[in-house]
């Protein structure tokens, strides 16, 4: 089976890069010289991505991948590819596509923008929550779900009035063309009735 990874231990500073960013410490999406990030389009990727700013290209495989890979080709911060049809030529015009397009980068840096504007940092939200439901005894008013019927809960109310009306317009549909036959059949019997009869020609 082959190998993606190098046939010869890693060294200078790519070793370095990468030795840091196993440890944790050094994130290479932050990296300054980084222009496009090839990722399966999973969320946590493409949080990572919009927090730095970094264009993508995306290459779906499977479960909620293919959505995230359809949002990201529609707000034109990344490029999404099929895995059926990759080949060098399609990686390479994508990759000719995010470095020389700057609509990528300008668009993924507006989102990246709106992303980090948040009142609080992720800790510090998560921080406040905790200490919140702990202040306060009951927190059920955070969970208006618990206020909804069992049908609500599951939108049965809402798929019953679709099916009712549904069924009105088929049963609208049904009844002008069952009048319109008939009307069609009771003129031809009416011009079956009125129509003279013809006498056999003497020879």
């Amino acid at each position: 089976m082959p190998s993606f990874l190098p046939m010869k231990p890693l060294s200078g500073e790519f070793k370095t890069i990468m030795d840091k960013a196993t440890d944790g410490v050094f994130q290479i999406l932050g990296h300054p010289n980084l222009k496009a990030f090839i990722s399966h389009a999973g969320l946590n990727s493409l949080s990572e991505a919009t927090y730095h700013g970094v264009p993508v290209i995306l290459l779906p495989l499977f479960t909620d991948q293919d959505y995230n890979g359809y949002r990201i080709e529609a707000t034109e911060i990344g490029i999404r590819l099929e895995m059926q049809n990759l080949n060098s030529k399609v990686l390479i015009r994508s990759l000719y596509e995010i470095l020389n397009n700057p609509k990528y980068a300008s668009n993924m840096k507006s989102m990246s923008a709106i992303f980090r504007d948040r009142p609080m940092n992720p800790i510090e939200t998560a921080v406040y929550w905790t200490e919140f439901v702990l202040r306060h005894n009951d927190t059920k008013i955070l969970k208006p779900i618990q206020n909804l019927t069992f049908f609500q809960r599951r939108f049965y109310d809402v798929a019953l009035v679709l099916i009712l009306l549904i069924s009105l317009v088929l049963a609208l549909l049904f009844c002008t063309g069952f009048r319109l036959v008939q009307r069609k059949l009771n003129n031809k019997s009416l011009i079956r009735e009125f129509e003279p009869e013809t006498k056999p020609k003497l020879q």
